[in-house]
């Protein structure tokens, strides 16, 4: 299926000179351990996550920048791997979240394999400088996204044909925009209190975008995720569903996204009434305008990155089962040798 084009009205913005991000996450990824083969780490920075970071957080710079390249490029390797060889085998994908969820609860095990030692990394940059109440919030952003891996590997193991609400329910854990929310706000400086995130124009505002994110996502991954055989993807589960054909899923889904980019635009003319209710002082009244600001930023960045990644490229399951596996990412999931009981078992 040639590349489709979604009519998104977000402004696309220029990317910065991204020469130290390619750099310092290339020395990232051996330093951390998670990938070790030339060719594994090549593929990975082909797949371009410096330019995903950049297009979903147009203003990150410097150590912001770093992060969020260092995030996606572990979001795409963990991805990956648990939709490769773990694919359907959620007791082992259970056992390796459950260590990872204990580093954000302060129980990091010890020792720590390099997948963990990576996302302690990621965590602890991710926690710095925010406020006292951030990190449980976004531990607990991060500990869903977690776990919707294992709730994948059940249905692949259990060939759950799954209805479209449920799917969407799950994609919205599965996606990651919860996190990749917390993210920007501390890139974008509009960290907001809990009275303003639990408004309820404002839970719409970041619902919408996480269903438009994650839609544009499948339909955009779609060449890549058949070749996997995969089945967590909306045009597939609209197809099984219903009966249609491939062309008539990606329209439904093309009209769902365009309905809900409707609905986004006229929620914002809310934000004024907003900010009066809740009596937002000027600081406030700027953070929430900066986190619409953000979730504008992500729709966009995130059509525009996959529409160039060759990560989604059409051809991208050529001659490959695992189309976004990295071969020798395995080995990131096994304790040292004098640990006892790996919990990753053989792969």
């Amino acid at each position: 299926m040639a590349r489709i084009a979604f009519d998104l009205p977000f402004r696309s913005a220029g990317l910065p000179d991204l020469t130290d991000a390619t750099e310092h996450h290339h020395r990232w990824l051996l330093e951390m351990g998670l990938l070790t083969s030339t060719a594994a780490v090549d593929r990975l920075m082909s797949w371009g996550p410096h330019r995903c970071a950049a297009h979903f957080h147009p203003y990150a710079r410097g150590a912001d920048l770093l992060l969020a390249t260092d995030f996606y490029g572990w979001m795409m390797a963990i991805d990956g791997q648990f939709d490769g060889p773990m694919r359907d085998r959620p007791d082992q994908v259970r056992q390796i979240i459950q260590r990872h969820v204990a580093i954000l609860d302060g129980r990091a095990p010890s020792p720590m394999s390099s997948a963990e030692k990576a996302f302690a990394d990621i965590w602890e940059r991710m926690t710095a400088g925010m406020s006292s109440a951030w990190p449980a919030r976004a531990g607990a952003c991060f500990a869903r996204f977690l776990q919707s891996y294992t709730e994948e590997a059940v249905n692949r193991r259990d060939k759950v044909n799954l209805h479209p609400e449920t799917y969407l329910a799950l994609r919205t854990r599965s996606g990651a925009m919860d996190i990749i929310r917390k993210l920007a706000e501390r890139i974008n400086d509009c960290e907001l209190p809990q009275r303003v995130t639990d408004h309820e124009v404002v839970r719409q505002l970041c619902y919408l975008s996480t269903q438009i994110i994650d839609v544009v996502q499948d339909v955009l991954s779609l060449d890549k995720e058949v070749a996997e055989g995969e089945m967590h993807n909306l045009v597939l589960v609209l197809q099984r569903h219903h009966g249609w054909d491939e062309g008539r899923a990606v329209d439904h889904s093309r009209t769902m996204v365009r309905e809900w980019v409707h609905s986004f635009h006229a929620l914002q003319g809310d934000l004024p009434a907003v900010c009066a209710q809740l009596d937002l002082s000027d600081t406030e009244r700027a953070r929430l305008y900066r986190y619409v600001e953000a979730l504008r930023a992500c729709m966009r960045g995130n059509h525009d990155w996959c529409s160039e990644s060759p990560r989604y490229a059409p051809d991208a399951g050529e001659g490959s089962l695992y189309v976004g596996y990295l071969e020798g990412l395995a080995h990131a999931y096994h304790l040292p040798e004098d640990s006892v009981g790996s919990p990753t078992g053989d792969l």
